[in-house]
């Protein structure tokens, strides 16, 4: 039987606390709110949700005690907010360690920026 996106993301989340579904499931609203054309994928063996229109736009990466969101040309955006992380030449993150991490005003320019990539 082929699973749904949605039971495949959940079963990635599926070894993760509580804390960091909620987390998650925040961070995913968000992109599916301000993102809405963008194709998500749960990825059972890289535990990870990515969305992607034409490449990879971005992910979110759950870990034990936190979740990062992953800008796959993090390098390019520019960063008013001083969010981004990571010594990679092309990737991005930002962190999230609780709800209160999420904040929409702030993170919406990031996206945009992204999408405008993706084009």
């Amino acid at each position: 039987m082929v699973q749904t996106e949605d039971e495949r993301i959940a079963q990635v989340l599926s070894s993760f606390s509580p804390e960091i579904i909620r987390l998650t499931k925040a961070l995913q609203g968000f992109i599916r709110s301000n993102a809405p054309d963008l194709r998500e994928e749960g990825k059972i063996g890289l535990k990870n949700i990515t969305y992607k229109k034409k490449q990879v736009v971005c992910v979110i990466t759950p870990y034990k005690e936190y979740i990062s969101l992953h800008f796959y040309k993090g390098t390019l955006l520019a960063d008013p907010y001083n969010l981004l992380e990571g010594p990679s030449n092309a990737l991005r993150h930002i962190t999230f360690y609780s709800l209160n991490d999420i904040e929409p005003s702030k993170l919406l320019p990031y996206l945009r920026q992204a999408l405008e990539l993706d084009r």
